[in-house]
């Protein structure tokens, strides 16, 4: 065997193959490895006393707060109270957009046609809230021209800009057809009656929105609201006496979730508030928005 190889000894050959070289063949391999487990172990300490310190914790409150999602959200119908609440309420999380046919109070004008500045309105957002009810005030044909011409508008240009989801608000003003002690739910069909502009105008609303989802162009979640809409918290729903009541603290709630809660590509939600004798089932708002179920005397789930 030639004199300056290692042996096979050396090199640790044996039935389990080739092993690390033995400390005879490098002398200084215990020392070298005992000093690198002092500086591992020196520096694991130092590591976790710094968890504590001040700076680190600020650092950490600092790295969670980064976490918090923030989208811009365009709301369309700026100037109605259904929409002056969203835009209240997801100010503190969201970049909040606001437009409407005519421009004013910080909402920007767009009459929502097939054209540039519908273009130019949707650039950049991430969500769209589009009401869907009393959005406007104005005659029979307008209202529908709204709710179906200019939202197909607004949808087509969302769909070409990537953005990623809408939310429709609606409301269960097109159930109100139905018996009281009837428990209806998301998978009932809805009756708009025809005397009614703004009802039959958001129905056909809702029918854009779910062309546009079934050609999965984008997502919607339709989120059909109680009556009538109550300001304040879910006290002042219960006082109000009504049975379909929701509440302002819960519209902003579901608009929130519904911004960014794991649903279909079409999913229909009914949101009312907890209160006695509570008209309808809220299975999608407590399994998908994760809101409260109802706890009133008499509220059904």
């Amino acid at each position: 065997m030639h004199p300056e190889l290692p042996t096979a000894a050396d090199v640790g050959v044996g039935s389990g193959g080739v092993s690390i070289a033995s400390e005879r063949a490098h002398p200084n391999a215990a020392t070298n490895k005992m000093a690198m487990t002092a500086r591992r172990a020196s520096a694991e300490r130092l590591a976790r006393a710094s968890i504590c310190t001040p700076d680190a914790l600020e650092r950490r409150e600092a790295a969670s707060k980064r976490e918090v999602v923030l989208l811009k959200v365009l709301i369309t119908g700026a100037k109605s109270r259904t929409a002056g609440i969203i835009a209240d309420g997801l100010a503190a999380r969201h970049q909040v957009v606001l437009t409407d046919l005519v421009g004013g109070g910080g909402a920007t004008a767009c009459e929502l046609g097939h054209d540039a500045a519908t273009d130019q309105l949707v650039a950049g957002v991430d969500a769209i809230v589009h009401t869907g009810y009393e959005a406007q005030e104005a005659d029979v044909a307008q209202l529908i021209d709204y709710h179906t011409r200019c939202t197909y508008n607004l949808l087509f240009a969302a769909s070409q800009a990537g953005v990623s989801r809408v939310v429709h608000i609606s409301t269960l003003r097109l159930f109100d057809g139905y018996e009281e002690n009837l428990t209806v739910t998301e998978k009932w069909r809805s009756l708009p009656p025809a005397d009614d502009p703004q009802l039959l105008a958001c129905h056909l609303g809702e029918i854009v929105c779910k062309e546009f989802a079934r050609d999965r162009l984008i997502q919607t979640v339709n989120l059909r609201l109680g009556f009538p809409i109550v300001d304040g918290g879910p006290g002042a729903a219960s006082d109000s006496g009504e049975t379909a009541a929701v509440d302002a603290e819960t519209v902003v709630a579901a608009v929130a979730a519904a911004l960014e809660c794991d649903a279909e590509q079409w999913q229909d939600v009914h949101v009312q508030s907890a209160v006695p004798n509570q008209r309808f089932l809220l299975h999608a708002a407590t399994n998908l928005l994760k809101l409260q179920a109802a706890g009133g005397a008499g509220g059904r789930r």
